[in-house]
């Protein structure tokens, strides 16, 4: 029998530790199509259901279900009941992903949202993203 000791180590030169974790330690993933609150921006988003991708004629974006009236995307003119289709030049598939794309900002930085209406029409709101 041959036995081989390993000492693995970090690209920093420290001890590289293997660590076991319970499952009851481990967050689920979220799902993707849960809606989710962007509390520093005001507004929740929702995965489309295929009778809003209907009315609104898209494939993909998502759906504003709440909109709060003193948030900084109501004074850019979000409303309740619009479809997020871009943000930051990205197609946005899921509500999950937005999230993803807005929190990989820094605080500060410029974004642009590009919604669209039930009636067809299309506007772009740019924000400062706030600390989140």
């Amino acid at each position: 029998e041959i036995t081989k000791t390993v000492k693995l180590k970090a690209p920093d030169g420290g001890d590289m530790a293997s660590k076991s974790v319970r499952d009851d330690e481990v967050e689920a993933p979220a799902d993707d199509t849960e809606p989710v609150t962007i509390k520093g921006l005001g507004f929740t988003a929702a995965a489309l259901t295929s009778e809003q991708r209907s009315t609104f004629n898209v494939k993909q974006g998502v759906y504003v279900s709440k909109v709060d009236r003193f948030g900084q995307m109501a004074r850019r003119g979000l409303r309740q009941g619009t479809v997020i289709l871009k943000a930051d030049g990205r197609e946005v598939t899921s509500p999950a992903q937005l999230k993803r794309v807005i929190t990989a900002k820094q605080a500060g930085d410029g974004m642009m949202f590009v919604v669209k209406d039930a009636d067809g029409s299309k506007q772009a709101i740019t924000v400062e993203v706030p600390e989140l």
